[in-house]
């Protein structure tokens, strides 16, 4: 990832949060918005541990170890399950990306959180609108 593409996450997350987080510090609230930041960079635009610390040192001067990126990315879920602040940041950066990837990727990784009728509901719906692009133009599918 180019720095300036960093930069321009990370700038988005400050302005989804109203604060900037990244620097050295325990403050749980600043903690858990670099965790935001870092699991989106793993997950969704799958970046190295080494590479996360490096472009964060670029942007504010400050390298995190690769345990505390690793750490930011493993308790990212338990964050958000206790702040959903954190989740509702990091949908709204999802959705300001207007990347399909992203949002694939942000349904996978729920998909099997979700009760079996939820599933029901999300598999119907799949299924209609795969028809209509069936309908639509076969050629589409190929």
């Amino acid at each position: 990832m180019r720095k300036r593409e960093f930069e321009k996450i990370a700038e988005r997350f400050e302005l989804e949060f109203g604060y900037k987080f990244l620097k050295k510090t325990r403050e749980r609230e600043k903690v858990e918005a670099r965790a935001a930041l870092i699991f989106y960079l793993k997950k969704f635009r799958y970046l190295s541990l080494y590479e996360i610390a490096r472009l964060i040192e670029q942007y504010c001067g400050w390298k995190p170890n690769h345990a505390t990126v690793l750490h930011a990315t493993v308790n990212y879920d338990m964050y958000a399950k206790f702040n959903r602040r954190i989740d509702d940041v990091l949908k709204a950066v999802i959705g300001y990306y207007e990347k399909d990837s992203d949002k694939t990727r942000y349904i996978k990784q729920n998909i099997e959180k979700m009760p079996s009728e939820v599933i029901k509901k999300i598999h119907n719906e799949v299924v209609r609108e795969y028809d209509k692009i069936l309908d639509e133009d076969p050629v589409k599918t190929t």
